[in-house]
């Protein structure tokens, strides 16, 4: 995509079209009583505040963190032994269409 404004700060487009910038974003923003919003602003004007929302989720308690992190291990190990089941039937049924195959042959 041609950005043909692009880094024009002093005449912003203030759109990220074709004659727009690609630092013009557009994102939704939620507050703290849960209403959300769409917010349109230069990605580098708006980049400290990004940075902040990184550092502040990065301070959540370690517990959280790894309570998380478990429930995603466990949910993960379960979908491992449903594929590790369906993998071992689909070898068994193959052994099978093989072993009929060369019945076949040997006739």
């Amino acid at each position: 995509m041609a950005y043909r404004n692009a880094n024009n700060c002093k005449k912003c487009p203030k759109n990220n079209g074709p004659d727009g910038c690609p630092w013009w974003w557009e994102y939704t923003e939620t507050n703290a009583s849960g209403e959300t919003r769409i917010t349109k602003e230069c990605g580098i004007a708006a980049l400290p505040k990004f940075l902040g929302h990184v550092l502040a989720a990065s301070n959540r308690p370690a517990a959280a963190i790894e309570s998380t992190r478990n429930a995603l291990v466990e949910a993960l190990n379960g979908v491992g032994q449903v594929l590790d089941k369906r993998i071992d039937q689909s070898v068994a049924k193959l052994a099978q269409d093989s072993v009929a195959l060369i019945g076949k042959d040997n006739a």
